[in-house]
């Protein structure tokens, strides 16, 4: 059986730190396979071979890579952000205040 963990604030903060981390990381192997693409196919590979590949990065892997990846990562982020409020924020300390005063005190 798994050791019960405790989720924090701070676990919250670190998870995402590691999204932002994460698309970040996506944005520059981006822009760099883009400079790459961009400078191949301006000067060392012209023809309909290169037109393609530019049509296919530009309409495929230019959205998954830019709008792809942030939608994800604002999803992931405000889940983590709604977890934070609903369960650390507001469900804990009534959970707490339920145990300390059983029946609401009558």
């Amino acid at each position: 059986m798994a050791e019960a963990k405790t989720l924090t604030r701070a676990n919250i903060a670190e998870a995402i730190s590691a999204i932002e981390a994460y698309e970040s990381t996506c944005n520059g192997l981006y822009q760099s396979f883009q400079g790459t693409l961009n400078s191949l196919t301006s000067t060392n590979w012209i023809g309909e071979g290169s037109e393609g590949c530019k049509y296919f990065f530009n309409g495929t892997v230019t959205p998954a890579l830019t709008e792809g990846v942030t939608s994800l990562t604002k999803a992931l982020k405000d889940i983590l952000t709604n977890v934070e409020e609903t369960f650390i924020g507001q469900l804990d300390p009534q959970l707490g205040e339920a145990n300390r005063n059983p029946g609401g005190g009558a």
